[in-house]
């Protein structure tokens, strides 16, 4: 299973990560395994041995992390944190080589868009053609979640966003038109703040 940046961030944040470490979680995630649930990677290790799902835990180091837990997303990210705990960041060679840094702005964006009143809104969203495309997009796709999206965090906002934006607002005692302001944006639980 893949996982969006948005869902890695939760379960970072769900597990006990904070702060910044939020962000360098979801970024070692994406330099392990792409955001998969079930990688397993087994190139280079010595002694022989596999890093198994998103936060690819070696079952050499950490034979207490069965295979099931391993793939399991909430109980990797529970293993990793505990990993975390014991022995810092340099436990994962994509954090002591660097590599996860390239990841940092897409981490950033998707801490801010799973803590409250972190993510900003800067404008109207709504259907318009050309559709409106953006990270600001793919946050209300994510907020909204399966109940109310059934599609592709894809950061476009088309008709299916638009209609599940009217579910939503009926639900929530808003005017249901569709458009994303400051009413609907708060009830996301992200500041509005046009042309910030």
């Amino acid at each position: 299973m893949l996982l969006n940046d948005f869902q890695i961030a939760e379960l970072a944040f769900d597990v006990g990560w904070t702060g910044q470490d939020i962000v360098t979680a979801v970024c070692v995630a994406l330099a392990e395994s792409g955001g998969y649930t079930d990688r397993v990677n087994t190139a280079g290790n010595h002694p022989a041995s596999r890093d198994r799902g998103l936060w690819q835990i070696n079952d050499f180091w950490h034979p207490e992390v069965s295979d099931a837990q391993a793939f399991d997303p909430v109980a990797c990210a529970m293993a990793a944190h505990r990993v975390w705990a014991a022995n810092g960041w340099h436990a994962w060679v994509t954090y002591t080589s660097g590599s996860y840094l390239q990841f940092t702005h897409r981490a950033t964006i998707a801490a801010r868009v799973i803590l409250p009143g972190q993510f900003v809104i800067a404008r109207f969203l709504r259907l318009l053609s050309p559709q409106l495309r953006g990270v600001d997009v793919a946050a209300v796709q994510h907020a909204l979640g399966p109940k109310y999206y059934a599609g592709t965090v894809d950061g476009v906002y088309g008709p299916m966003t638009t209609a599940a934006v009217q579910r939503w607002q009926h639900d929530h005692h808003l005017t249901d038109d569709g458009i994303v302001g400051p009413q609907t944006a708060q009830s996301f639980k992200f500041a509005f703040v046009p042309g910030k």
